[in-house]
């Protein structure tokens, strides 16, 4: 099940799918663009030691250099009907909280 884990509006997201944690970058320019990277064992292991702090760091890093990023990147990740769906679970918990 794809599920939203954290989240920072207009920067980045964190989610899950079952045991593969797929990180959700807004890229910059003038037209939007994400990138979604497969996080590797490492990035997991910060996260759960740093917390949402060292996503931020992540995120500048795909976001100016996505290019190091591409062997983990997801193609049409947007398209995958659960992606949606997570989000909407996402923001119905954020408002009932």
């Amino acid at each position: 099940m794809l599920e939203v884990l954290a989240q920072k509006p207009y920067s980045w997201t964190l989610l899950r799918d079952d045991n593969e944690y797929i990180f959700s970058v807004a890229g910059s320019g003038r037209s939007f663009i994400s990138y979604e990277v497969r996080l590797i064992t490492r990035e997991i292991q910060l996260y759960e030691a740093y917390g949402e702090e060292i996503l931020d760091d992540l995120a500048r890093q795909v976001a100016q250099s996505p290019g190091m990023f591409k062997s983990r990147m997801i193609e049409n990740f947007e398209q995958d009907e659960r992606v949606s769906e997570a989000y909407a679970l996402w923001h119905k918990q954020k408002a009932t909280n």
